[in-house]
Formats: structure tokens, sequence, C-alpha cells
């Protein structure tokens, strides 16, 4: 396996996680309103769009560079 393909499983598990603790934290904030489980969600959506975003520049950026005749 190359070092790339295991950074994006990497970091597409990243996204699922942060995802995943987002929702349960909402789901905790919405059945008790605990005030820091709603911004443990917030915290987690957020990671996960930030991670979403840097996986998408980062296979960009593989692609770019595999195929530079294009750019």
């Amino acid at each position: 396996m190359r070092l790339e393909t295991a950074h994006k499983i990497l970091i597409g598990a990243a996204v699922a996680f942060f995802a995943f603790f987002g929702g349960l934290q909402g789901a905790r904030f919405l059945k008790s309103h605990e005030g820091s489980a709603g911004l443990m969600a917030a915290g987690g959506f957020a990671a996960a769009a930030l991670f979403a975003v840097y996986l998408r520049a980062y296979v960009r950026r593989l692609r770019a560079e595999s195929h530079p005749e294009e750019s």
C-alpha cells in the first residue's frame, strides 16, 4: 500500500469518526439540553468538515501531480 493511499484512508476515517461523534453528541444535546454536549456536537461536525475539505484538497493535489500536462 502506498503512503498516499494510507493517508487518504486515515483522513477518511477521521471524517467518519468526527461526523459520528457529532451526531452522538447532537442526540445527547437534544435529549438533555446540556450546553457541553451542544459544543461537542458543533466541534465534532466542524472537525469533520475541516478534515473533509483537507481530504478533497489532498486528492486534487495528488491528481494534479500525477497528470501535470492537464493543469
